[in-house]
């Protein structure tokens, strides 16, 4: 599902749903467009369905929840410096804000995410739409607990973190991706995300300045990967969302990530 005005991205969504549960699924999905605030009016709503066979699906878990404490713009950027440099290098996390800065805060939204090497340069003519990661949902109780739970510990809308974590636990079930880095393009929200196996799902605030209307995501991509089968995962392969994964201790102490507990972690049912 796409909501649009005058070219202009405003909200997105999609789930994986059984024949039985469809009706439901697009009642959800439609009431978004009422739920925008007064720029959404007037605005398009696109719904796509694509029926996909069981035969097809790969069961997911999704990542675990972190968050970081700051005050403002300058504590966030010292933060995310330190988790990066901690996870690759020093001068690697200068690569990789570099670019998150000029091609995501510094430019016109894309369609999809930006594919980026290890050494800062853009992969697979990424450049001017970037490639959207689709065909994913979560099994109804979890996306339940899910939103119940982080309604208790964020700010809402859930739906707004819960699509987020679906999507980057998605992308980080593909091997040669090593890292997410994400922020609306919704001028009046600064919280976006950075993912990795390492430190899971970890909710950034202050990740842009205030007003900025852009955003976007990067997806850092190992050295030597196979870009039409990274492409076509991301794009194609189905996933659907059952358990969540236990939180692993962090191999640093500095920014300390808070944890959130987002759902129950054990196998959930229908």
């Amino acid at each position: 599902m796409r909501i649009h005005k005058d070219g202009r991205h405003l909200s997105g969504g999609e789930d994986l749903v059984p024949a039985e549960e469809y009706s439901e699924a697009l009642i959800r999905l439609g009431t978004r467009l009422f739920a925008l605030p007064a720029d959404g009016a007037h605005a398009q709503q696109i719904l796509t369905i694509d029926p996909v066979l069981p035969s097809e699906i790969v069961d997911g878990r999704l990542l675990p929840v972190r968050a970081l404490d700051s005050s403002g713009p300058e504590e966030t950027r010292k933060s995310l410096l330190s988790i990066l440099s901690s996870l690759f290098s020093p001068a690697a996390a200068s690569r990789i804000l570099e670019v998150f800065d000029r091609e995501i805060l510094g430019r016109s939204s894309r369609n999809g995410a930006l594919l980026v090497g290890e050494n800062g340069e853009i992969l697979a003519d990424t450049q001017a739409e970037g490639v959207r990661t689709t065909h994913m949902g979560c099994r109804p109780t979890l996306r339940r607990i899910l939103g119940e739970t982080v309604d208790r510990h964020l700010p809402p809308p859930s739906h707004r973190f819960v699509d987020a974590l679906i999507l980057s636990s998605k992308v980080l079930m593909a091997e040669p991706i090593l890292l997410e880095i994400c922020a609306s393009d919704d001028p009046s929200y600064q919280t976006g995300y950075l993912a990795s196996r390492t430190t899971g799902y970890v909710r950034i605030p202050f990740i842009k300045p205030p007003d900025l209307p852009t955003g976007g995501r990067i997806y850092l991509v190992r050295e030597g990967a196979d870009i039409p089968s990274l492409v076509a995962f991301l794009r194609k392969t189905p996933v659907l969302f059952s358990s969540q994964l236990l939180p692993a201790p962090l191999p640093f102490t500095d920014p300390p990530l808070r944890t959130i507990p987002s759902a129950r972690i054990r196998e959930i049912g229908r």
